[in-house]
């Protein structure tokens, strides 16, 4: 299973002081999320919920405050780490077209070619791109992979 997106030490923090109960409802609650996040469901199994929130409406006001309080720091770090993997993906296919592009305007670049050396290629041509081959876009396509 993937990670949390906060460290152990702050889900011990956040979870400091709830008692055994709450504490077993909320692992329960991450087991059941992370379950959901690695089979890719598109909707949380509601039976898996269900099971990990079993005793939840039993606790005291203050415990369910805190165990929504956490899912909800949970969430935010979640999102956070959405929007750090998708920047990543942006950053990979924006180096990726200039590859591409660089790859069309100039064949002398090879396999151990930087991208430094494909924004270089650009700069000389003026930044001017056309249409690409998908032979050379395979082979920019190795570049970024590498």
């Amino acid at each position: 299973m993937r990670e949390l997106p906060i460290s152990n030490e702050r889900l011990e923090e956040l979870a400091a002081g709830l008692s055994d109960e709450a504490r077993a409802i909320l692992d329960r609650w991450i087991m059941a999320a992370q379950l959901h996040a690695t089979y890719e469901e598109d909707e949380p199994d509601e039976t898996h919920l269900g099971l990990a929130l079993v005793g939840f409406g039993e606790l005291p006001r203050s415990e369910q405050e805190r165990i929504r309080s956490i899912n909800e720091e949970l969430r935010k770090a979640y999102d956070r780490r959405i929007r750090e993997d998708e920047a990543v993906v942006a950053l990979s296919k924006a180096a990726q077209e200039i590859f591409y592009r660089a790859a069309e305007l100039d064949d002398s670049l090879t396999e151990e070619s930087t991208l430094g050396d494909a924004i270089k290629v650009l700069k000389a041509h003026g930044g001017s791109s056309r249409s690409y081959s998908q032979k050379r876009y395979a082979r920019a396509s190795d570049h970024c992979a590498s």
